[in-house]
């Protein structure tokens, strides 16, 4: 009876071990620190000096991530709720963002009317505004009469296209992802060309076209950056640390990633960015998560839908002050599953039969002696 005994708790305590071993069997752990943020399109249009400004930008009367553009500098209104697409950065992946190019004033900007750069009102009496009338890049709209008389009514209001703006000030995909240039802050045509690194790691960009209404544009030397220089250094780490912005035009600095002479064609249409992103997603090389480093892929891949995007550049728009920003849409991310997480399940029911027969061996034992 003892023996029945001692064989009854040595097979309690083999199930009890291997169960254990299930709970507690170990699962890769996460191997890389991934940027997450969001991007969308920034832009400045000469002429018109419509624009959308950048993430953390000193004018936020239509900046990143608000949806918001700002018209004629700002002094004709904002339209506050402007088609972009913005997408939502989830490390190294390929993205798209975008923007319409066109849409309708919703309100007046309080900040031109506080410099006195307000043009909201139509006409003298200041009793027709611009609200609900068209904006687009390619040129302002005017209000005329269209009973050929002098004196301008709500019943006798057309708003008629201006003069056509020809070329971006800047355009550019922005992002709230924070990175570090080894420049020394100066703006010169050397620290132009520096490039972001995020956990001292390069930050790369490849594959990328600029589709505007249909007119599609590459790189035509390396991809350009951008950082604003006002920025102080960061005391942690030589070199100026801002937010990652791809510069695909920049006129004021001929910082240009594709032609500077890219720009909208008709009243109506959109403008995509694609790209791939490699960088935002590096492998922790801390010991303690070694065994995690080898048995893990850090390699994540993620696509976008539609979206728009943002620059660290900033400018000033002509009338009341205005910089160019933009923001991106939605996506999603896939990494490769670890081996040690697959075969974790397999292992702890391969103990359990093992234990199980371990415990029938022994009984078969026992009760031959018996």
């Amino acid at each position: 009876m003892k023996i029945r005994k001692i064989l009854a708790g040595m097979a309690a305590s083999a199930i009890a071990m291997t169960t254990l071993a299930m709970v507690s069997a170990p699962t890769a752990a996460s191997a890389a620190t991934t940027a997450t943020g969001h991007a969308g399109i920034s832009f400045q249009a000469n002429d018109t000096w419509n624009y959308r400004n950048t993430f953390g930008s000193d004018d936020t009367t239509a900046a990143f991530p608000d949806k918001k553009v700002g018209v004629q500098g700002g002094a004709y209104g904002i339209d506050t709720d402007a088609n972009f697409g913005d997408v939502e950065i989830n490390g190294d992946g390929t993205y798209t963002v975008t923007m319409a190019t066109s849409g309708t004033l919703k309100e007046e900007n309080a900040a031109a009317v506080a410099e006195d750069k307000s043009s909201w009102f139509a006409d003298e009496a200041k009793t027709i505004t611009r609200e609900g009338s068209k904006w687009s890049i390619l040129h302002n709209f005017e209000p005329k009469t269209n009973d050929g008389s002098e004196t301008l009514t709500k019943d006798n209001l057309t708003w008629e296209a201006g003069k056509d703006a020809g070329v971006f000030n800047i355009l550019s995909v922005s992002t709230d992802i924070i990175v570090t240039y080894n420049a020394d802050g100066d703006n010169t045509a050397e620290d132009l060309l520096d490039k972001p690194t995020y956990n001292g790691k390069l930050v790369e960009i490849s594959d990328l076209v600029v589709d505007i209404q249909g007119q599609q544009f590459s790189p035509e030397d390396v991809v350009k950056f951008s950082w604003d220089p006002k920025k102080d250094l960061d005391e942690s780490t030589p070199g100026v640390q801002n937010y990652l912005t791809i510069m695909l035009i920049d006129k004021w600095n001929k910082n240009n990633t594709i032609d500077p002479k890219a720009f909208v064609t008709a009243e109506d249409g959109d403008i995509s960015v694609t790209f791939t992103v490699k960088g935002l997603t590096v492998e922790n090389t801390d010991s303690s998560s070694s065994n995690a480093d080898s048995s893990s892929n850090a390699d994540s891949s993620s696509t976008s839908s539609t979206t728009s995007s943002k620059s660290t550049t900033s400018t000033t728009s002509k009338a009341a002050g205005g910089t160019a920003s933009t923001t991106g849409g939605s996506t999603t991310s896939s990494a490769a599953a670890s081996d040690n997480t697959e075969n974790a399940p397999a292992g702890a029911p391969a103990g359990i039969a093992l234990a199980l027969a371990a415990v029938a061996g022994a009984a078969v034992v026992v009760s031959r002696k018996k």
